[in-house]
């Protein structure tokens, strides 16, 4: 996917989105999987005395939904910017704002 976003020809925007609704329902499916097992992880994996993390759990997975979204429409709006031409980066010396004599 990456490969597509390189290219400096215009971006196919129904690829795009078809991805986005792909990651989001994969994603979705497995925060629903986790938040539905998280009882029977918690009694398998740690001792009665952390059991109450169980409440906790469903907010950082629906954290995480949003975070890998987040870096999904990133990495995209990044490479949109870089096409049109909104990154053009100087490293010569008269651009460093740093170096004021």
């Amino acid at each position: 996917m990456y490969e597509r976003l390189a290219e400096k020809k215009t971006i196919d925007r129904m690829y795009l989105t078809r991805m986005l609704l792909l990651l989001i329902a994969v994603m979705f499916v497995g925060v629903v999987f986790i938040n539905v097992l998280s009882a029977t992880i918690l009694k398998i994996m740690t001792s009665k005395q952390y059991f109450a993390a169980k409440e906790f759990i469903p907010w950082l997975t629906i954290g995480f939904l949003f975070q890998r979204t987040l870096c999904f429409l990133g990495t995209v709006f990044d490479q949109i910017m870089k096409n049109n031409g909104y990154y053009q980066y100087r490293f010569s010396r008269e651009y460093d704002h740093n170096d004021r004599a």
